[in-house]
């Protein structure tokens, strides 16, 4: 898994990734994409996310005010 830190770079990241990475047999490598809306894992290959969408999944988000991760309850 490739953490990201916004959607516009997990869609490069991905984009990059898919171009650039291929196989030992020369095929592409399968990329999935894991925020801003998209949950598409591929169980081989690469799997980009974003932090906060990998935080959600555990029912955490990032505070700004107290500058740590939190459980949704505490905000």
């Amino acid at each position: 898994i490739f953490v990201v830190p916004s959607v516009a770079l997990l869609k490069q990241t991905a984009e990059e990734f898919r171009t650039s990475l291929k196989n030992l047999d020369g095929t592409a490598i399968q990329v999935g994409e894991l925020g801003g809306g998209a949950c598409n894992i591929v169980p081989y290959g690469v799997n980009v996310a974003t932090y906060h969408t990998l935080l959600t999944a555990f029912d955490k988000k990032y505070s700004d005010k107290q500058k740590k991760i939190v459980t949704n309850e505490s905000l």
